[in-house]
């Protein structure tokens, strides 16, 4: 009991550390139930230090939640310091933490930290990992794991699945087709099909593309600075 109470107190402490940047509100409690979205009316514009749940749905317009966010069907907090999870949907604005889902995650603007769906999930700009059947993100920087694909506009970092993805690259792509171009990357790829429009990169495959390169295509290895 005595460290549960302390892991929830370090809990509350990070979320009201990471919460610098956030909303001002009036109040706060440290539990919310929520049934539907915007039901009852205290889920929006509010909020919680400590335990706000969907039976079966969290949503929350305006609020924010630093401590956890666990709900059947959907959790829909905007601003998330900690866990945010649910059976099926996760869907934030700003998240720093952990949010697991078992079919979709999605992210409009900022993630830091841990995104994890079975099926897909969509951020805007991620700092950490993001894995899951498909990834998609604006901005990654960290690790992005897919089952079937993994896609960046701007990827810093490592992307690994069945084919891979980013208009901007600098790091490493590890996949059966990797593709990056459009804009000038420092890359290397990894896999059966390796596709380069700008230079700078190195690539092991049989099949390697690199448009702008000394030599556009070779099999096996190509390189470029």
């Amino acid at each position: 009991m005595k460290k549960l109470l302390f892991a929830f107190c370090c809990l509350a402490a990070f979320g009201l550390m990471a919460s610098e940047h956030a909303p001002t509100y009036k109040s706060w409690s440290p539990f919310q139930l929520g049934l539907f979205p915007g039901i009852p009316s205290y889920v929006n514009n509010s909020r919680v230090i400590g335990l706000k749940t969907g039976w079966p749905i969290s949503s929350g317009l305006g609020s924010t939640v630093d401590g956890f966010e666990p709900s059947w069907i959907y959790s829909g907090t905007d601003r998330v310091n900690g866990l945010q999870a649910s059976i099926f949907m996760d869907l934030s604005k700003y998240v720093k933490g952990f949010a697991p889902a078992g079919a979709l995650n999605i992210n409009t603007r900022e993630f830091i930290g841990f995104q994890a769906a079975c099926v897909m999930n969509l951020a805007g700009e991620i700092t950490g990992l993001q894995a899951g059947a498909l990834n998609i993100a604006k901005t990654l920087n960290g690790y992005q794991p897919g089952v079937i694909g993994s896609i960046a506009s701007e990827a810093n970092g490592l992307q690994s699945a069945l084919f891979t993805v980013a208009k901007k690259l600098d790091g490493v792509q590890v996949a059966l087709v990797n593709v990056c171009g459009e804009v000038e990357s420092t890359f290397f790829q990894m896999g059966l099909v390796n596709v380069a429009t700008k230079k700078y990169g190195i690539q092991l495959g049989l099949i390697n593309v690199i448009k702008d390169g000394w030599v556009p295509f070779l099999p096996f290895f190509n390189i470029c600075y």
